[in-house]
């Protein structure tokens, strides 16, 4: 039988984790781990996953890591941006079981549904009348945990590299993400910057308006021509002459675009079309030449891909339609690679070039699907950095430079990307730039650690300190906050007495009580503050977590800790110990030989910390010249 005792969101850091969490107490008692993995191996295959479960035969603790094995695959089948596993805290009587699941900050409700609907479907097992009911119940969870999912690519790809790389991150608002803390911290809106100018983005989005900047300033442009019907856009044709692209004046992602339009009868069709997608089209020139995406990033040019346009290859058995379906079949196996579609532009394009859906090519001709090349709608990338002319570099980055961006895509049509533009007379033109570029994985994913590391030189990361709450912690916390002071840092102090703007480093409303963790949480955000002192309630550091993913130096006191015979003390600050990156201080009375530090002793050497012991007879300025503020801030 599995049953839940309880759940319980935690909304900071504990355990390591880089997530909020839902704390989940689970019993499992008398359940035949065999049926079980029968039923969830069933479970899964009905929501869409190809996993199977497989529990070793020496597997400790199986029906807990069957259930927690459905769980971080349902999550990954949302495509949540969810980079840590479910971790297991602690057993009690084999039997019941707490556990942290990482969640995304609005997911808790989600999450707590998800885990009661596997208990349910684990308990009926696969030969009940009740299975297909509950498993509907599921599906319709995994449905709300999937319209609650990040949807920008280029978010998801930060956030794996800041969990990677152990950057903090935290979202904000409507897909705006802070990365790292205070003064050290950055945010970012999928590939926009804060240091990305608003009138820089806004030119970029208006494709006339930039391809006109461009042109003024001496760049290499298509001609072009904004229209509003379709009588002006057969005059557009007729004076650039055909072929010709049509476009909507604003929009990325080569949403509407339609290229090598070579009549009136296509133009009127491809206008329609683009017209869906906004009121202001943009005909021009069509340019010859292979379609590139160099990716600029503060003068520098760091990744360039050619961009093939989707295709498919003869075999001289298969018709169109049927190769569609065989390459789709290798594509789910790339999800950066998007799906083809046999739709009306692909069906238009065919024709074009005098084939059907039935046609069946001769084997090895390539198959052009589509006269646009963006990934999106399935073409492919082809990384080019390496061969990319000195001149074509120098073009991108000034044209980037032109617009006004930090971050930028730039599109090239050139037929020889390893040749200069100077020297392909009119074959080399820059067609867009992108103010928010999809960044792209399959063959660009080293691009999000390297921005963030960029962006972020320290990781994003403050000195921060916690004190665990004792009779001397707030003390202990002034005395820290001097010698921070004393070193012309702006300290934040977050206890749970002092509320003055002076100690917090920010102003509060008054009128609210807010939390530690809320005032934490608000420190954390604030770009003035260069360095954190925290006091810890270990008691509440389960129930909130921290709003900290990490601590560089943690200060114990023994006088705050009962006798390890009646509580055991060392379990009161575990959630908080997996965040010390770099010393524990422990201060205590004569000679250190409780159970609490003895264990301390074992973990901080298993975890290659620094463990060093205060004597309590030293003063408390002495306490802390023993940390030497000065060197820690120095060192972190």
């Amino acid at each position: 039988m599995i049953s839940i005792q309880s759940t319980h969101p935690i909304r900071g850091f504990v355990f390591g984790l880089h997530y909020p969490s839902l704390r989940t107490i689970l019993s499992i008692t008398d359940s035949d781990y065999e049926k079980n993995l029968v039923a969830a191996n069933h479970i899964l295959s009905l929501v869409g996953s190809n996993k199977i479960i497989a529990i070793k035969e020496n597997e400790s603790e199986p029906n807990y890591h069957i259930f927690t094995q459905i769980i971080d695959e349902i999550i990954n089948l949302t495509n949540w941006p969810i980079f840590q596993k479910t971790i297991l805290i602690s057993v009690k009587q084999s039997s019941e079981y707490l556990f942290l699941i990482p969640c995304i900050n609005d997911g808790f409700h989600s999450i707590n549904c998800l885990v009661r609907a596997i208990s349910n479907l684990l308990n009926i097992g696969i030969n009940k009348k009740l299975f297909k009911k509950d498993c509907a119940e599921l599906l319709a969870v995994i449905n709300k945990m999937k319209n609650l999912n990040v949807n920008d690519s280029n978010t998801k790809n930060f956030i794996k590299a800041a969990v990677r790389l152990k950057i903090p991150f935290t979202p904000l608002a409507n897909g705006l993400y802070q990365f790292g803390y205070c003064s050290e911290s950055r945010r970012l809106n999928s590939s926009l910057t804060d240091k990305t100018p608003q009138i820089s983005t806004a030119i970029a989005k208006n494709k006339f308006v930039s391809s006109n900047i461009l042109k003024n300033s001496g760049f290499p442009t298509p001609r072009h021509f904004i229209v509003h019907d379709i009588a002006s856009a057969i005059q557009a044709a007729n004076s650039l002459q055909y072929p010709v692209v049509i476009k909507p004046q604003d929009l990325d992602r080569g949403e509407g675009v339609f290229a090598n339009i070579k009549d009136t009868d296509e133009l009127e069709v491809s206008y329609k079309k683009a017209k869906k997608f906004g009121n202001y089209i943009l005909v021009e020139k069509h340019v010859t030449g292979k379609d590139y995406r160099l990716v600029v990033f503060e003068n520098e040019l760091i990744f360039a891909i050619e961009r093939v346009p989707a295709h498919i290859i003869g075999d001289g058995v298969a018709t169109i339609e049927e190769l569609i379906l065989i390459e789709n079949r290798k594509r789910k196996n790339t999800p950066s690679l998007a799906l083809l579609t046999l739709d009306d532009d692909v069906l238009l394009q065919l024709n074009k070039n005098n084939y059907t859906k039935n046609s069946i090519p001769s084997t090895g001709s390539v198959i052009q699907l589509r006269s646009i090349a963006n990934i999106n709608t399935g073409g492919t990338p082809k990384p080019v950095l390496n061969i990319v002319h000195e001149d074509n570099k120098a073009l991108v980055i000034q044209a980037a430079n032109c617009i006004g961006l930090d971050l930028a895509g730039v599109d090239l049509l050139i037929p020889d990307i390893s040749k200069s533009w100077k020297k392909q007379e009119n074959q080399g033109f820059i067609c867009e730039i992108n103010a928010q570029p999809t960044l792209g994985s399959l063959t660009s994913s080293h691009l999000y650690p390297y921005l963030l590391q960029k962006l972020l030189p320290n990781k994003g990361k403050i000195p921060i300190i916690g004190v665990v709450e004792s009779p001397s912690s707030a003390q202990y916390v002034k005395k820290f906050k001097e010698a921070f002071q004393a070193a012309n840092m702006k300290v934040s102090c977050i206890t749970s007495e002092e509320n003055s703007e002076e100690f917090l480093g920010f102003y509060l409303d008054p009128k609210i009580n807010y939390s530690m963790y809320e005032k934490a949480s608000i420190a954390s955000r604030n770009n003035q503050i260069q360095s954190v002192i925290c006091e810890l309630t270990p008691t509440k550091l389960l129930k909130d977590g921290l709003a900290f993913s990490y601590i560089n130096l943690l200060l114990i006191d023994e006088y705050q800790f009962p006798d390890d015979s009646k509580v055991n003390s060392f379990s009161l600050i575990s959630p908080i110990l997996p965040m010390v990156e770099k010393k524990i201080y422990y201060h205590h009375s004569n000679k250190p030989n409780r159970p609490l530090f003895s264990r301390l002793e074992a973990y901080c050497k298993s975890r290659g910390l620094d463990l060093e012991s205060i004597q309590s007879d030293k003063k408390m300025e002495d306490v802390i010249n023993t940390i030497n503020v000065s060197t820690f801030i120095k060192n972190s």
